[in-house]
């Protein structure tokens, strides 16, 4: 319980640091700090012209899942993160091949999108301004 709050408290930091406004899920996912920003303003201020509240929240617990990970095993994050490279790298190529597959492309959107995710939370908490 004492991490989960160190946790929360290093989030509510955070995000009153962030200058950045995204607007979408794609957007919030790469920049950690401006979900509790927006979050505060719910429901007072949407967070996007295409984003609610609740989606926000969603987005805000999986960047939270992925953050207490890194923090809880940082070489298993990093194995997530060349497993999810190595995957991408895969399925471009497969996709190169054969590029009518349509489920494929979207697995690898979504492969590309948790990496990035991983990415984002790695700059937030290990970065030079932690």
């Amino acid at each position: 319980m004492r991490k989960s709050s160190k946790f929360i408290g290093i989030v509510c930091a955070a995000s009153f640091l962030c200058a950045c406004s995204p607007q979408n899920e794609k957007g919030f996912a790469s920049h950690p700090k401006a979900i509790q920003k927006a979050l505060s303003a719910c429901p007072e201020k949407q967070p996007g012209k295409k984003m609610t509240c609740g989606e926000l929240e969603v987005v805000a617990a999986r960047i939270n899942q992925l953050a207490y990970k890194l923090q809880i095993d940082q070489q298993g994050f990093g194995k997530d993160i060349l497993t999810l490279q190595e995957t991408i790298t895969d399925q471009r190529h497969h996709l190169d091949k054969n590029p009518s597959q349509n489920a494929l492309r979207q697995d690898l959107k979504k492969n590309q999108q948790a990496l990035q995710e991983h990415m984002a939370v790695v700059r937030w908490l290990e970065g030079p301004s932690r």
